[in-house]
C-alpha cells in the first residue's frame, strides 16, 4: 500500500512539472559557497590597510605619516579637522602629535606639575569633548592613568631622536617647530615673524615655570600663567579601533 502511494506521488509531481505547474511546488533554497575568511582574502582593488588593521609607522629617518582624527573649534568659529603626526608605533598603539598648535591656555595658576594642572584638566575635559565628539574617535584614545587621554609631550619626548627630534635642546630644530591654527591665533597665540609659535611641554622647569618649545624649535622656559603660549596636544590611539577610508598618509593627503 505504501509503495503504491509513493508511486502515485512521484507520478503526480512529474506530471505537474511537465505541465508547467512547478510554481506550485515548495521551493528549497540552494546553499551557496562561503569564501574562507583569511587576512589576505580582501579584493586586490581594496586600498591596503583601510580597516581596523591599518599599519601605521612613526618616524623612519626621513619622513612621518599623518592621520586626520577629530575636529576642534573655539569661539563659535568653524571646526577645523585635526592633523596628527605619527611619532611612534608599538604593538597595537600609536603616539600622535598634533601637527599644529590648536589653542592657547595657561599651564596653571600656581603649580608647574602636570598632574592636577589646569591645562591637563582642560585637555581632558572641554577639549576632549569638543575635539572627539564622535564615539568611534573617543573610543580609539588610550586612557593613561598618569597622562590622561590627551596630554602634552615631555621635555624628554621632545628631544627623542626615535620621534624624529634633535637631542640637542639648544639647537634649532625644524621638526619641533609649529604654527598655530586660525583658532589658536583667534585665542591670542603669540607668533614670531617667521609664522611659528612657542608651545608648552608638560615638564616642570621650576616652581612656576615649565619647559617650552620656542618658535625656532629650541627649548626655552615659560611662566605657567602665560596665556599666549601654545597648546600642542598629543594622544595615544589603539590601532585596532581606528578605520580610515581615504588618503595616502602624507601631510597633503592624510589617512582619514
Amino acid at each position: 500500500m505504501l509503495a503504491c502511494l509513493m508511486a502515485l506521488a512521484v507520478g503526480w509531481q512529474g506530471a505537474a512539472m511537465a505541465d508547467g505547474w512547478d510554481d506550485l511546488l515548495p521551493k528549497v533554497p540552494v546553499p551557496t559557497a562561503i569564501p574562507a575568511s583569511t587576512p589576505d582574502s580582501a579584493p586586490a582593488s581594496s586600498p591596503v590597510g583601510f580597516s581596523s588593521r591599518l599599519v601605521l609607522r612613526g618616524w623612519d629617518g626621513a619622513s612621518y605619516q599623518y592621520v586626520q582624527l577629530g575636529n576642534y573649534v573655539s569661539g563659535g568659529r568653524k571646526p577645523e579637522p585635526i592633523l596628527w603626526r605619527v611619532l611612534y608605533t608599538t604593538d597595537n598603539r600609536a603616539l600622535l602629535l598634533s601637527e599644529y598648535i590648536l589653542a592657547t591656555r595657561p599651564f596653571d595658576s600656581s603649580r608647574s606639575i602636570w598632574d592636577g594642572s589646569r591645562i591637563k584638566e582642560w585637555l581632558n575635559g572641554t577639549f576632549l569633548r569638543n575635539a572627539f565628539s564622535a564615539k568611534e574617535d573617543y573610543d580609539a584614545l588610550v586612557d593613561d592613568w598618569e597622562l590622561g587621554r590627551v596630554f602634552l609631550l615631555s621635555r624628554e619626548e621632545m628631544a627623542n631622536e626615535s620621534y624624529g627630534f634633535s637631542r640637542k635642546e639648544s639647537s634649532p630644530d625644524s621638526q619641533r617647530q609649529a604654527r598655530g591654527t586660525s583658532n589658536a591665533i583667534f585665542e591670542g597665540l603669540w607668533g614670531a615673524d617667521t609664522g611659528y609659535s612657542s608651545y608648552f611641554t608638560r615638564t616642570a622647569k621650576g616652581r612656576t615655570s615649565v619647559y617650552q618649545i620656542r618658535s625656532d624649535g629650541c627649548f626655552g622656559e615659560a611662566r605657567i600663567n602665560r596665556d599666549n603660549v601654545g597648546t600642542r596636544p598629543a594622544i595615544w590611539i589603539f590601532l585596532d579601533k581606528v578605520s580610515f577610508s581615504s588618503g595616502d598618509g602624507t601631510m597633503e593627503s592624510p589617512y582619514r
